[in-house]
């Protein structure tokens, strides 16, 4: 008689385990940039597709991110509110409008990406001689992720 397979604890699998560090991981460099009108990661994601790839669309920003578009759009509107984010008309498509950062949007975009750099760097540092390890994981684990279309 065959035995029956023994049944993994959901708190050992791979995907708990990195959704619930990612989410301390985040809430760690969130709290390094907080006091900036309640900062969140996923506007981290926004304001750095536009600072790194703008002009961009929205939907080329939902694309880049893998966020929902109504976190996108929400926080456009706020980078809007706070003049971070200039509106631009593609002439060949009305329809069509890109955003690039502002002055403004581009000195918080700088404060924002060292805060968060010095923040990931002083978490790194603990791997000590590990961290090379940890980064190639974390490139294969990138790689053979199936997508969540």
């Amino acid at each position: 008689m065959r035995k029956p397979a023994k049944l993994a604890k959901a708190s050992g699998t791979l995907a708990f385990r990195l959704d619930r560090l990612a989410d301390r991981y985040v809430a760690h460099v969130e709290s390094a940039i907080a006091g900036r009108d309640g900062f969140e990661m996923a506007q981290l994601h926004v304001l750095a597709a536009i600072g790194e790839n703008g002009p961009v669309s929205a939907s080329e920003i939902v694309a880049m991110t893998g966020l929902h578009k109504s976190r996108v759009s929400r926080a456009v509107a706020a980078f809007a509110r706070l003049e971070w984010v200039e509106f631009l008309e593609d002439e060949s498509d009305g329809r069509r409008v890109a955003l690039r950062l502002s002055r403004a949007g581009k000195r918080e975009f700088t404060t924002l990406t060292l805060l968060a750099g010095e923040t990931e760097r002083a978490l790194v540092a603990r791997l000590g001689r590990g961290r090379k390890s940890v980064y190639a994981a974390l490139e294969k684990l990138e790689l053979i992720a199936p997508d969540s279309e």
